[in-house]
């Protein structure tokens, strides 16, 4: 990056932003250690970056993993360093400081599904409006359809230069934009595509798409967007053709592409059905659209403490379907894993949450089938069995279902390097590599499967991983943890710190005295490297 300018970098407020990435979590992530360590040396982490930035700022190649999605693809999940996640976040907070803030809220989502209605009831005549008051018939609105769509891969494929130009026009300084450029093209390695999972990321693809609803609007649709989410409200079959031609086009001025298995049309009667999660054996034709947050809770809320029989009963009946299956009534609302919908996936996630929340055990039994048929669960999976764990002694029944699915995860089920990652992680928190284990049988069994990750897989972030588990009982040496860091990307420097401490920490006598020489030179590569590997 070029140097920065000292009256630009006034503006970055870079310690609010080292301390508001540290309270971030992402959640298709396991939790990033060392965190805390950035946290508590705030101030001297945002010195040292102020002092990049204005010598002319060479940041560290970000690291990708690839999440498994509901259905067959993947998404990329980016590991950026500390430096770079901290600059691009202050970067992106100037740069829309002026802007109207944004809001992903549950209640944002809410108004955004349920606004095609309200707008049909508005336009009901004006005498059934005054009638029905709230209520009303959607036979006696103009608007008889709704268009569905969205974009495929958005994050990905945003052009920085189109980007760059929509924060001109609104007024955004160029020196800033060009240092926001330079950052997203030199950590990713080209010159579009934003990283996903990152506040600031969420604010930039905001702008960037309310580009392509702008264009719906100044054309006269009834248009509503949720991130890359559209819906536009149509009087007639004629005016969906006409809308998803004008937003298919509106998309590819911008270099984006319309989902094809996500554009669809649907009545205005069914939108709201599907999106109230009503029937019409429940509704009729008239629906309470002011009074909507108690009819659609399941977009939002998860199963609470008191709900665990509920978010059992769901996780219970979620099987795979023959081809002569035949529900009795109690099977007729079961999940079918063999041919999961989106809402299907969204209900076992709550369920998940649910039982994690209450610490109700009762789903270990449950957890290798819901990874193998849903494994865009995994995230929620992991923190199941992590959360159940850490309240259970090994003498526990509990423990032994805890410790049986992740040794059949690990030896057989086809897991990619983002699940085995997260499953790492529950190894490394649960301590089941431990040498203090009764079945030292297991636990071998357990290490060489970690260690054969560490060194036969191609993902960067799934080998760090890999190494901190082992670190963490003994099993790899400061040493080899500190040549690995030296071998990839600072993007990874926290999780191969956290490795070194663990693994240092359980050394004594003349192995303690040498290993601590050995991070005592290493933390000496530069002040991020201090701050994370000093003891404090």
């Amino acid at each position: 990056m070029k140097k920065l300018s000292a009256t630009l970098i006034k503006r970055l407020k870079l310690k609010d932003a080292v301390l508001a990435e540290a309270a971030t979590s992402r959640n298709l992530l396991p939790n990033e250690p060392m965190w805390d360590k950035v946290s508590a040396e705030a101030g001297q982490i945002a010195g040292f970056l102020e002092n990049q930035l204005r010598a002319g700022f060479q940041p560290s190649p970000q690291v990708e993993i690839a999440a498994r999605k509901p259905a067959h693809g993947v998404r990329p999940i980016p590991y950026w360093g500390t430096l770079e996640r901290v600059a691009y976040r202050s970067l992106t907070a100037a740069a829309v400081a002026d802007l109207d803030p944004l809001d992903r809220s549950p209640q944002a989502y809410l108004n955004f599904i349920t606004e095609p209605g309200r707008y049909a009831r508005d336009r009901q005549p004006a005498g059934t409006s005054k009638k029905l008051a709230e209520f009303f018939f959607y036979v006696e609105s103009p608007v008889k359809y709704v268009v569905k769509s969205d974009i495929t891969a958005f994050y990905q494929f945003i052009d920085h230069a189109v980007l760059a130009e929509e924060l001109l026009l609104l007024g955004v300084n160029f020196e800033l934009i060009e240092a926001l450029m330079e950052l997203l093209a030199e950590v990713q390695g080209r010159s579009y595509g934003l990283p996903q999972l990152f506040d600031a990321s969420d604010m930039l693809s905001d702008l960037y798409a309310d580009r392509i609803e702008r264009d719906l609007l100044r054309s006269g649709f009834a248009v509503w967007r949720f991130n890359d989410d559209f819906r536009v409200a149509c009087d007639s079959y004629a005016d969906t053709l006409t809308a998803i031609e004008a937003l298919d086009a509106a998309a590819r001025r911008v270099g984006l592409v319309l989902s094809e298995h996500k554009t669809v049309t649907v009545g205005i009667v069914k939108y709201i059905f599907d999106a109230f999660d009503l029937t019409p054996s429940q509704a009729g034709q008239t629906v309470n659209v002011d009074d909507v947050e108690d009819i659609v809770g399941d977009y939002t809320d998860d199963f609470g403490k008191e709900d665990a029989d509920a978010a059992f009963d769901v996780i219970r009946k979620a099987v795979v379907r023959s081809s002569d299956f035949n529900p009795d009534p109690d099977e007729s609302r079961s999940i079918d894993l063999g041919s999961l919908r989106g809402e299907d996936v969204r209900l076992l996630r709550r369920a998940i949450n649910g039982l994690t929340l209450a610490g109700d055990a009762r789903g270990i039994g449950e957890i290798v089938r819901l990874a193998v048929y849903a494994p865009s669960l995994t995230p929620n999976l992991m923190r199941y069995l992590r959360a159940i764990g850490k309240g259970l002694e090994p003498d526990d029944d509990a423990w032994d279902e805890i410790v049986n699915a992740v040794d059949r995860l690990a030896g057989d089920v086809a897991l990619n390097a983002w699940q085995n990652l997260w499953l790492i992680d529950v190894v490394h928190d649960l301590d089941l590599l431990s040498g203090g284990l009764d079945d030292k049988e297991a636990v071998n069994r357990r290490a060489q499967w970690v260690d054969d990750l560490r060194r036969d897989t191609t993902n960067e972030a799934l080998r760090a991983a890999a190494t901190r588990a082992l670190a963490a009982q003994g099993l790899v040496s400061v040493t080899s943890v500190i040549a690995a860091a030296d071998r990839t990307s600072n993007a990874l420097l926290h999780i191969y710190a956290s490795a070194g401490i663990e693994g240092a920490r359980l050394l004594t006598g003349p192995e303690a005295m040498a290993a601590q020489k050995e991070i005592a030179a290493w933390a000496k590569n530069s002040k991020l490297h201090a701050c994370l590997l000093e003891e404090t």
